[in-house]
């Protein structure tokens, strides 16, 4: 019978950490949802250095505080402001902020829990001079990639989770 051959597996299911403070991200992958509740929004998810392997869900929803938000990624990333086409962001990078906060909910068994989770809770902007602008140095095309671009990709490949 198959319920005779049933072993326990606990349940491995991590959630996103790391260390309160500034931390490089990259961006993986973006995508355009729709929200539980219907609206609009975007997704995008991070890889953290020095974070436990667990992407990062950053969260641009349709409403009062979209284009603030969305201008905070575009700034952050260096990524031309009002630049929708979500593919170009992937392998952008940046830094933020994070820190932990106590979050409690009802969980499935109607017992309410309590953790301590980690959040982004701000962007950095890369260089407030060049805001809004095309991050590609004097010289060279958006196609090419400069020297100075390559050794960081080459410097930072190893310290991000790859997803």
């Amino acid at each position: 019978m198959w319920i005779d051959s049933y072993q326990y597996q606990a349940d491995e299911r991590k959630s996103f950490d790391v260390a309160d403070g500034d931390h490089r991200v990259r961006i993986a992958k973006v995508e355009s949802q729709q929200s539980k509740t219907g609206n609009r929004m975007i997704v995008i998810t991070l890889a953290v250095e020095h974070s436990n392997n667990v992407p990062y869900l950053h969260y641009l929803s349709e409403g009062e505080y979209f284009n603030s938000m969305t201008s905070r990624v575009f700034d952050a990333f260096m990524i031309q402001r009002g630049n929708f086409n979500l593919l170009s962001w992937v392998g952008k990078e940046a830094l933020a902020h994070f820190d932990h906060k106590e979050e409690s909910f009802t969980g499935k068994d109607g017992q309410t829990k309590t953790v301590n989770k980690a959040r982004l809770v701000y962007f950095h902007n890369a260089h407030p001079e060049q805001q809004g602008q095309q991050n590609v140095p004097q010289g060279y095309t958006q196609k090419q990639t400069p020297p100075q671009v390559e050794q960081l990709q080459q410097t930072m490949g190893g310290n991000f989770p790859i997803f």
